[in-house]
This record gives structure tokens, sequence and C-alpha cells, in this order.
């Protein structure tokens, strides 16, 4: 073989060793083949968890990925190539979660999923007339209701049974400055204040928004904005609140009360908690308790 052969054939295994390897050093730090973009870019990761966090099989793009149990609560996968993924968390007795998220270069996509029951385990705690319910205080011991003809009545929670007269009324939650300035300068009527984590929601007749107030270092992941609309109704709102703990709100009109995710990304996804007749509701965050008010009766659904 020619010196000249030699050279030749040196330098074709040359290439063919670069074009083999080259891929392998790219992937291996984190490189991937996007076609939206074309080119080559950085990967990227999900981190998934949901409440209830156990028993969930979560999907991604159709193909199971997790089973999720008591040593297995999250999952948590990186090296994606950047692009749309469709996301399910499936269990048995609830309604599917599911959105379709982007993953970007370099970044983790959080997903913290809200599973709500395909027909909650409510309890009629009392038959009768009542045409309106409110809790007495903060301390979530009785429930006022009142009747067609206006006439009041104090159901006492923990007894399972109604008092001429409520017992000591505790203190009410305080609005912070942050609160009380955003209220009073947009002439809110109708809002929910979370002071744990100070966000504020109001609504109209139709429209309900939340607010952010502690800046953009304290906002959720799924949103670059301190303030969005996260729910235009088809009827006239009767009664709105917000998820205790969760990043969800309640929100009553028509024929049903409708648990709605805050992360709008790719859609707000919207749950019946309870469907009836015209139910009112009220929120005992203390007891993760839902008590709500329908043709007359009165109803208890436990939160998660």
């Amino acid at each position: 073989m020619t010196r000249r052969k030699r050279i030749f054939l040196f330098w074709i295994c040359t290439v063919i060793f670069v074009i083999i390897t080259a891929p392998l050093v790219l992937y291996s730090f984190g490189y991937r083949l996007s076609l939206d973009p074309i080119g080559i870019v950085r990967s990227g990761g999900l981190f998934i968890t949901s409440t209830p966090s156990t028993g969930t099989d979560i999907y991604v793009d159709g193909k199971l990925a997790e089973h999720t149990s008591l040593f297995s609560r999250k999952f948590f996968i990186q090296g994606l190539t950047p692009r749309k993924y469709k996301i399910e968390i499936r269990k048995d007795g609830y309604f599917t979660w599911e959105k379709t998220l982007r993953v970007e270069p370099e970044h983790i996509t959080e997903v913290k999923a809200l599973l709500i029951k395909d027909g909650p385990d409510g309890t009629i705690l009392s038959r009768g007339g009542f045409a309106s319910l409110m809790l007495t205080n903060s301390d979530e011991t009785h429930l006022t209701l009142r009747d067609s003809k206006n006439r009041t009545r104090f159901y006492e929670i923990e007894s399972a049974s109604f008092t001429p007269r409520p017992t000591l009324l505790g203190a009410s939650t305080t609005l912070s400055d942050l609160a009380k300035d955003f209220v009073l300068k947009r002439k809110i009527k109708n809002f929910d204040y979370d002071a744990s984590q100070e966000r504020i929601i109001w609504w109209d007749d139709y429209e309900v928004k939340i607010k952010w107030l502690r800046g953009e270092e304290f906002m959720p992941l799924y949103t670059d904005s301190d303030e969005i609309l996260i729910f235009r109704s088809q009827g006239p709102l009767r009664e709105v609140a917000l998820y205790p703990g969760k990043e969800a709100i309640f929100a009553s009109w028509s024929n049903a009360v409708s648990v709605i995710e805050l992360d709008g990304r790719d859609e707000h996804n919207i749950y019946p908690l309870y469907k009836g007749r015209e139910p009112h509701f009220t929120i005992a965050p203390k007891r993760k308790m839902a008590y709500l008010l329908d043709d007359g009766n009165l109803i208890s659904i436990p939160l998660l």
C-alpha cells in the first residue's frame, strides 16, 4: 500500500470516528437534536407531583412513565428534547388530569397536579328549607343558616346539632397592608385573600382574577405575570373561594360547584366538585371541608 493510500485511509477513519463519536459526546453533555427550532440544543426535564401523591399513573406522550407509591411519590426525568409533551395523571375514582406542556432547553418544567374525585364523598348533614349559609367564625365551630323567611339558625359542626346562638367567636383573618391597599384602590367588593401566600382573588358576575402580592420571587413557576385571569363563566357567579393550600379555586354557577386550577399553561382544567340544582358553598380551611347548601339541604364534602 502506498503512502498516499495510507494517508487517505487514515483521514477516512478519522472522519468516520468523528461522525460516530460526536453525537455521543454531545448527548452525554446534555445536547439534543431539535426540530422546533431545527438545530442542536441543550436538553430539559420534567418534575411532576400530584395530590393525592400515591396510587397514580403518570403518562408522558401516551406511555406509562411512573406509578407512584409510598416509596416513589414524585416523577423526575431529564435529558428530554425540548418540545411539547402531553402529560396525563390518572387514578381510579378521580378525573384524569392532563396538559400539553413545553420542555425548554436547560429548564425543568414543573407540574403540581390536583386530582379531583369523580363523584365526591358527600354527606347530608341536615334537611330543611335553608336558603343561605356562611361560616360564623374563624374557629370554624358554627355555620350560620338562613331560611326563606330570613330566620337564622346556627349549626354547631362538632356536635352536628343546631343551637340557639353560637359560642364565643374567634377573630377573623386580618388583611395585610398590601391586600388592603389593593382592594381599596380597585374598589373591589368580592374577594378572597390567602394570608399565608399573600395572594388575592377577586371577581364580578362572570370573571375571576388573581394577583400575587409579594413580588416575582414568590410567584409560582407556571406564570410570568403577577396578575392573571383565571376563569370566565358562562353564567352569573354565586360564590368564589381559594382552595386552601392548593393552586386552585372553587366557583359556583348554574347547577354546580367546580374546582378550577390556577395553572393556565395549555388551559385551566375545570372539574365538577358537586352538581345539583343551584348549590351555594362555603369553605372551612382548617377542617379541610366544603359545606354546601342545595335545595334546602346542608351537605359536607371533604377536601384533599
